[in-house]
């Protein structure tokens, strides 16, 4: 069997879905970091090519805003794995 990293795999049922198998389990924090390293490096990209044309304090504040976001997101995905549900 096969990594199954879509979210039928996710949420699937039996010995292979991640929410229900306690052996995959110990993949869930992998989607919480791989959520925060996307915006870490966009940010971080995204701030080198900027500077041109915003200048270094704009681009910092283009990275800095982009990895917060990335950090509210991270979150975002980790709140429901935890059982923590805000009832939107």
């Amino acid at each position: 069997h096969g990594g199954n990293t879509m979210f039928s795999g996710f949420t699937g049922k039996g010995t292979y879905g991640m929410l229900t198998s306690l052996n995959n389990s110990r993949l869930m924090p992998y989607y919480v970091i791989s959520v925060a390293a996307v915006f870490v490096h966009v940010g971080a990209a995204g701030r080198w090519l900027l500077i041109p044309k915003f200048g270094s304090a704009g681009a910092e504040k283009f990275a800095h805003a982009t990895m917060w976001f990335g950090v509210a997101a991270a979150i975002a995905v980790a709140l429901p794995m935890m059982q923590v549900h805000l009832g939107l």
